[in-house]
């Protein structure tokens, strides 16, 4: 692993993630059968395991995209929905676990 290779740790390292959402709808009910997103998400978390990082926090799934931001001095991690707006997510730099819904 990249940082690794610079001196990180795997011990400290959290992980938060956001997305793996079902955002396109098609006319062909098979192609909806694929969930992608779904899919995406399950995929993220098993190579995250396998590698052995901890999930802080995940907001993945539903129906609608995410725009995510990440706040570097206070480790601060927000997804904004069309639907839910703003929410807090979690707090990589400490231990403070928040989850959206």
């Amino acid at each position: 692993m990249a940082m690794e290779k610079m001196g990180a740790n795997k011990r400290y390292m959290r992980v938060a993630i956001a997305g793996g959402a079902q955002v396109f709808k098609f006319n062909n009910t098979g192609a909806n059968n694929l969930d992608i997103g779904r899919r995406n998400g399950e995929a993220v978390i098993e190579q995250l395991t396998k590698a052995g990082l901890r999930i802080l926090a995940k907001d993945i799934g539903g129906t609608h995209g995410r725009t995510v931001t990440f706040t570097v001095p206070d480790g601060k991690v927000e997804v904004k929905t069309l639907s839910q707006g703003v929410a807090e997510l979690c707090y990589l730099a400490d231990n403070r676990e928040r989850s959206a819904a």
